[in-house]
């Protein structure tokens, strides 16, 4: 049995983990860092490793490749802005995306998030440098794709730790890489669900900061495998950021490559921003 303590580090998984947590790999159990030591349940993995710290804003580059099923490839690249509102006014957070690839050159497309509990459904505008106009999308079914890709509305939603059954499955220790897997299936509470099941990987090395969503696996209602999804991570400072997803659709064989570079944490982007009018006039660095 092995016994590793000091896992609750600083950052916002460690401000929900203020006690020394006991982590016993070789017996495959593992204590949650409550008052009273209880085992880990799948919802503690998800609370305590599924929403990383972003910092407070971000400034990077957003490359996507969308391959059809006939391996056609499509390559977009973009200006990412994003803010963290934390709630405020009931916002989660605001995105802007700023053409960069020749073809569609100037187009600008901007998404408020709301915080899930509100019930309100996202906000999204599209700028046309074409038509010199900007058109609200209505977010009808968070089925919809997020900009043409394998991934929908609702899987880059923040979802609600409530809205499924978590259950832990599986832990395993590797001694080799110091790392700990933990699986946790989610099962949707809601009556029509988008997925009859989701099964998310995650690998913890030193503490509950470090913890990693690496492998999500999605299956239809009918519990077939539908989608495949492998993430990589990069750390700026306290904050985490996407390095790179692909995502897969196993059924259709259409799959999506999301690569971030060049971020920036806390750069002090203002609220004024993430506006119409900053859609239309596009966006220098400083401003």
């Amino acid at each position: 049995m092995q016994v590793v303590q000091g896992l609750c580090r600083r950052g916002p998984a460690g401000n929900r983990c203020r006690r020394v947590m006991v982590l016993m790999v070789g017996a495959g159990v593992l204590y949650a860092p409550h008052a009273v030591a209880e085992p880990l349940t799948g919802a503690d993995v998800v609370r305590l490793c599924d929403h990383k710290h972003a910092g407070s804003d971000q400034r990077s580059r957003l490359t996507i490749v969308n391959r059809n099923q006939d391996g056609k490839e499509k390559t977009n690249v973009y200006l990412r802005l994003w803010k963290d509102y934390e709630g405020r006014g009931g916002v989660d957070n605001k995105m802007i995306l700023f053409t960069e690839s020749t073809e569609g050159k100037g187009t600008a497309f901007m998404r408020w998030e709301y915080r899930a509990r509100s019930g309100k459904p996202e906000d999204q505008w599209l700028y046309s440098p074409a038509t010199r106009k900007i058109r609200r999308i209505a977010v009808r079914d968070l089925n919809e794709s997020f900009l043409g890709t394998v991934l929908t509305i609702g899987d880059i939603s923040r979802r609600p730790v409530e809205a499924d059954r978590h259950r832990l499955v599986r832990v395993d220790y590797h001694p080799p890489s110091g790392r700990t897997l933990l699986e946790v299936q989610s099962v949707p509470l809601e009556d029509s669900p988008r997925y009859g099941k989701v099964v998310s990987v995650f690998s913890l090395r030193d503490g509950w900061d470090t913890c990693e969503k690496n492998n999500v696996f999605y299956y239809d209602t009918n519990d077939y495998p539908l989608k495949r999804q492998r993430i990589t991570w990069q750390r700026v400072g306290d904050a985490w950021s996407w390095k790179q997803v692909e995502v897969v659709n196993v059924q259709t064989k259409q799959a999506s490559l999301f690569r971030i570079d060049d971020v920036e944490v806390d750069v002090g982007l203002k609220d004024e921003l993430f506006t119409e009018r900053t859609l239309r006039r596009g966006y220098t660095t400083g401003r």
